[in-house]
């Protein structure tokens, strides 16, 4: 069986997670540190090294569930952008003139 080196690195997009081997009085623990949508340092110890890779795996697949940077329109705000967007169409800065549509159609709403 192959020898593996630690601190084992497991990456998958952006995410990584590191997996540390840490010698204990007659055994060997295992410690998964990851960081969580927060920016949290999160830290799990196994006492086997497949535990430890099966939730490193896990771990590095699931996608963080942290708020979106766009804002999501609905209902009336939608109808309002749309509004907006047909009634700018041969505006040379239709982009910004739409949101100061939107953002003035929103306020009053």
């Amino acid at each position: 069986m192959k020898r593996v080196r630690f601190p084992v690195r497991i990456k998958r997009g952006s995410s990584v997670v590191t997996i540390y081997r840490t010698p204990k009085q007659g055994y060997a623990s295992f410690t998964v540190v990851h960081y969580d949508d927060a920016g949290r340092r999160c830290r799990k110890t196994f006492s086997d090294c497949k535990g430890a890779l099966k939730s490193a795996e896990e771990l590095a697949e699931k996608p963080v569930a942290g708020k979106p940077d766009m804002r999501i329109l609905t209902g009336r705000e939608l109808l309002a952008y749309a509004r907006a967007s047909n009634a700018v169409q041969g505006d040379r800065n239709s982009q910004d003139s739409r949101q100061r549509v939107l953002s003035v159609v929103c306020y009053r709403t």
